[in-house]
């Protein structure tokens, strides 16, 4: 089914294509109303060690006493968080939204006693009530597990980074989309049966219906070759085969109907000659073989496309007729020049905007977290003198996690980081292997202009080192056992202005497939308004 014959039916039955096509609509805008919106929620928190450990492996400082015995408890509160006993008691105590408790391991090399409680439901109150009340339910967990443990020794949780509630587009665009695309696939389908089955029912009516025995038979090698039919049996002679062969004749025994060529002595020759390849036992040269049937019964060097005989150039004529030269082109711009000259001055206008347009700066920076006091014997990467330690690592990680949250988003805004602000753990591998075996992450600022690019830059590394301080603040423990946040490269404001010629040439080349096209549509407009109408 063309796609012409497929739009003329769609307008024959335009009633019942804009029926359905309404109705399509309309219950994509009432399934858009209907369906409630989801909203979803989630809240990171970290285990610290104790008091007690925290003094035998990081000095005092718990940010550097992260042990593979946390990420146990973290698992286990994260089960015991979620199993039916609990939800039920949650339910019961008026959060209802359903959520679920996860141990974040975004590093293999290290250990991370993150937890994540993620919240989903259709209500936005309820959603962040169980949010808070999941949240307080897993310290409470905590307690209940410690219970008998020395205050000392007792682990204490930490919130990283809280998400509150918002909206899930996907959630509910996804079903309408899919209700949109089955309509439209069923207002193509159904107006196409419908016209199916009339034609059906109007060749019945008529005797036109097509029969068995009116289809072509396949050609058969080992008899008479059978003769086939052709709609329009003079112009399928082969001239080529007559300036060839001038003595030789073509037998037209029935009107409509092609007959094998005959010798000058004698009859049709019989199908093994013809029709079954390696059997015409030598008795015609290399020349006369082309112009013999192939196994399908088709003479004369034409291919049989069903019910009719097609010329093996009829190919080359249609490119031919179809080429277009640069003096066409050219004719074709001068009959719509109004049109070229518009296309063209919006392309100027948009290149000359490019132009002024004002460039974009970034500025990205690799900073290190390095614990005070301590230098490392030993240089095992390019951040020698740092060290490099899993606990470091971790806490590289809850650090950049808060800066991505909503109160790190908070904390940014509030120092005037109004600009596109981007954290992130360096990956020393790949998105499929990740691999972060140093406490380093990296910090980008883009906005304007340099100036403010700069400004801005400054105000978010001041934030992190807040949030470094605000970890530290209140702990006993000695200088050298706490960490500091240290600045390792900085690229400065770098222009993000991409290449002027690549960007002036792509639009070159848009303007002139959009004359082109536009010309095309004109032209073709234009010499159907002017066709002359038959009755």
């Amino acid at each position: 089914m063309d796609s012409n014959g497929s739009l003329g039916v769609l307008w024959r039955r335009k009633g019942l294509t804009f029926t359905l096509l309404i109705l399509t609509l309309l219950g994509a805008a009432c399934a858009f109303v209907i369906l409630p919106w989801k909203y979803n929620a989630s809240i990171t928190e970290t285990l610290l060690n104790s008091e007690q450990s925290s003094k035998t492996l990081g000095g005092g400082n718990p940010y550097l006493s992260f042990d593979s015995a946390m990420v146990d408890m973290a698992n286990l509160l994260a089960v015991q968080l979620t199993n039916n006993a609990n939800v039920l008691a949650l339910q019961q105590n008026g959060y209802t939204a359903s959520f679920q408790a996860q141990v974040l391991s975004e590093n293999p090399e290290t250990e991370e006693p993150f937890i994540q409680i993620s919240v989903s439901g259709r209500k936005e109150e309820s959603v962040a009530q169980t949010l808070q009340g999941a949240a307080g339910s897993l310290g409470s967990l905590l307690i209940r597990v410690q219970t008998g443990v020395p205050a000392k020794s007792r682990l204490s949780l930490q919130t990283i980074a809280e998400v509150s509630p918002v909206r899930s587009m996907s959630a509910k665009i996804k079903p309408i989309v899919g209700f949109l695309a089955v309509g439209l696939v069923l207002t193509f389908l159904i107006p196409q049966a419908v016209e199916g089955s009339a034609v059906r029912r109007r060749k019945i009516r008529t005797g036109d219906a097509v029969t068995v025995n009116d289809r072509p038979k396949p050609f058969d090698p080992g008899g008479e070759p059978e003769r086939i039919r052709s709609k329009h049996a003079a112009e399928t002679r082969s001239e080529a085969f007559e300036q060839q062969w001038p003595d030789q004749q073509v037998a037209d025994v029935f009107g409509g109907q092609k007959v094998l060529p005959t010798r000058p002595g004698g009859g049709a020759p019989s199908g093994h000659e013809y029709g079954a390849p390696g059997l015409d036992d030598g008795h015609y040269s290399e020349t006369e073989r082309q112009w013999l049937p192939n196994a399908n019964g088709c003479v004369f060097g034409e291919a049989f496309n069903g019910t009719q005989l097609v010329r093996e150039g009829s190919r080359r004529d249609l490119a031919r007729k179809y080429r277009v030269s640069v003096r066409q082109l050219a004719a074709l711009a001068r009959r719509h020049v109004f049109a070229v000259c518009l296309i063209l001055l919006v392309t100027a206008g948009i290149a000359i905007d490019f132009k002024y347009t004002q460039t974009g700066y970034e500025e990205t920076a690799t900073v290190a977290l390095e614990q005070e006091g301590f230098v490392s014997v030993e240089p095992v990467s390019a951040n020698e003198n740092f060290l490099i330690d899993s606990s470091l690592i971790t806490t590289c990680q809850l650090l950049v996690m808060r800066l991505s949250g909503s109160q790190g988003e908070i904390q940014l805004r509030q120092a005037g980081v109004i600009g596109n602000f981007a954290v992130s753990v360096i990956n020393s591998s790949n998105a499929d292997y990740p691999s972060y075996p140093y406490p380093d992450f990296s910090v980008s600022v883009s906005s304007g202009s340099s100036d403010t690019t700069h400004h801005q830059f400054s105000e978010a590394m001041q934030v992190i080192a807040a949030d470094i301080a605000e970890f530290q603040t209140g702990s006993q423990f000695s200088t050298q056992n706490r960490f500091a946040a240290y600045t390792l490269s900085d690229s400065g404001p770098i222009s993000q202005r991409g290449s002027l010629a690549r960007t002036y040439a792509a639009l070159m080349f848009l303007a002139l497939v959009a004359s082109f096209l536009t010309c095309c549509l004109l032209d073709r407009r234009s010499r159907s308004a002017v066709a002359p109408t038959t009755s």
